[in-house]
């Protein structure tokens, strides 16, 4: 029963920390809007291929591992949406990077 109030405990407390963060824009000085979104087009599709690929991988290896008993104290649920979560962060992150090597800096709101 511990386990179970433990488990709801944290479960309510995490929900804040699967929010989406917000959209970030980016800004250049003589940058147009048109080169603006062709970078930000570009960006995305590199940061879309990497987690593909990482996907893949991710896949590969979790296919020749043999579980003979899955984990019983971890709620595949929760484990789903903080893969979702890392993702997300990470796919934002990946695209800020690019869009900091071409130049861009992230624009205050």
């Amino acid at each position: 029963m511990r386990r179970f109030v433990l488990l709801a405990t944290l479960l309510l407390a995490g929900c804040s920390w699967f929010a989406s963060p917000p959209p970030r824009s980016y800004t250049r000085p003589a940058a147009t809007e048109e080169q603006l979104s062709n970078d930000i087009a570009v960006c995305k599709e590199a940061a879309r291929a990497v987690q593909q690929r990482d996907a893949e991988i991710s896949q590969d290896i979790n296919s020749r591992s043999q579980i003979a008993e899955p984990d019983q104290y971890f709620d595949p649920q929760l484990t789903q949406n903080m893969n979702a979560f890392g993702s997300r962060t990470a796919y934002q992150d990946m695209v800020s990077d690019c869009m900091n090597a071409r130049g861009y800096g992230e624009a205050e709101n």
